[in-house]
């Protein structure tokens, strides 16, 4: 077969590219919904999803790619990163977008994807390393996006190997910064800070008192909020404005209105008259908020004001599960809350609280220990 450029149609305000398949049937496949940003049928972001498509359909039906010396930039913006968009959650993508730009672009985008290697990339986890100091998690971090990208190319035919298989950091990597948490002082601290804002209290009480993640906060509605039985319900996230599922499957859940999230959250919905539906936290549109800006505009300045220190929602959260396991000495407690896939996940995150149940601990056994040392000469 030769190489296809494939045909853009608009039906019903969506866009789709229309190709032959390599037994020769034609095929049609949805490309994303008519918008502002992708207008018309040559605009960037559109030609963007085309490329992106038709590059991956050739690979499949064994045509060579058109061009065997695109750079890693090139693949990044017409491939892979509308590849992301399409199949991966939002904040996902957020998080693969802020990588590429702060760590992997300056060095990788010029590069041909056929002539990257493995030494070139433990190169620059050396020098994140040594001259960004970037710790491990971060460096985890940007290591698996980069290997994505080429893992990506590899599965279209584009590479023979994904070069950053064998990659490693020859550079000694610094220890991480412990995680932050708020204690339940700090929180009824920041609490009172927000006292101007009933909003903002709920934010916070709903991440401290509950748990939630801040996407799963901006994807609350009225109709998740039920004050007669007394629940919340979790159903879906909302990532700076894009509404989708929950990070896991295990995310999906209701948990118990408690008296420090009903408060604020009832005195938010009387301002509002009483809302059966609608976003719980609405923007100036009426749609779900931006939850980072939302802290960043409000929260922080009321902080700064009150001379509270300002941890992040995300601080809140961990601050929930090490209270709940410091209160019931279970992590099960901690992990049933924050609805974490795994127990591994719990415990990386909590060991303050394990350090506390440690310690408590001890002294359990050694009041045990003297107890019994006492009933021995006792006998003795």
């Amino acid at each position: 077969m030769r190489t296809q450029t494939g045909n853009v149609i608009l039906r019903s305000k969506v866009w789709y590219i229309r190709f032959y398949s390599r037994d020769g049937k034609r095929v049609m496949r949805r490309l994303c919904d008519k918008d502002k940003t992708h207008h018309s049928r040559t605009c960037a972001p559109l030609k963007a999803l085309v490329d992106g498509v038709m590059r991956e359909v050739n690979s499949e039906n064994g045509v060579a790619s058109a061009s065997t010396d695109v750079t890693v930039g090139e693949f990044w913006t017409t491939t892979y990163l509308p590849w992301a968009e399409a199949n991966l959650r939002a904040s996902t993508v957020q998080g693969y977008k802020k990588t590429w730009g702060i760590y992997l672009k300056d060095t990788l985008q010029s590069w041909k994807l056929r002539e990257y290697k493995t030494p070139h990339g433990s190169r620059l986890l050396s020098i994140l390393t040594e001259e960004r100091k970037l710790g491990s998690a971060t460096l985890s971090h940007t290591r698996s996006v980069a290997s994505g990208i080429f893992s990506h190319a590899l599965n279209l035919g584009l590479i023979e190997a994904n070069p950053w298989h064998e990659v490693v950091n020859l550079a000694r990597v610094k220890r991480s910064t412990p995680t932050k948490h708020y204690t339940l002082e700090q929180a009824e601290d920041t609490i009172n800070a927000l006292v101007s804002r009933v909003d903002a209290q709920a934010v916070f009480a709903l991440a401290f008192f509950l748990g939630l993640r801040p996407s799963e906060i901006a994807g609350l509605k009225w109709s998740d909020i039920d004050f007669d039985g007394g629940a919340v319900h979790i159903r879906r996230a909302v990532v700076r404005g894009v509404v989708g599922d929950t990070k896991t499957q295990e995310a999906v859940a209701s948990l118990p209105l408690t008296a420090p999230v009903r408060i604020p959250l009832e005195l938010w919905c009387k301002k509002w008259g009483g809302p059966h539906d609608g976003w719980v936290f609405p923007n100036q549109k009426n749609g779900p908020l931006n939850i980072e800006s939302f802290c960043r505009n409000l929260i922080i300045p009321l902080c700064a004001k009150a001379n509270v220190k300002w941890k992040g929602l995300y601080s809140a959260r961990r601050g929930c599960g090490t209270h709940l396991t410091a209160l019931t000495g279970n992590l099960l407690a901690a992990r049933a809350v924050l609805r974490h896939k795994s127990m591994l996940t719990t415990a990386g995150h909590y060991d303050k609280a394990n350090e506390m149940a440690g310690l408590a601990g001890l002294k359990l056994v050694e009041a045990k220990s003297l107890t019994l040392s006492r009933l021995g000469r006792q006998v003795g």
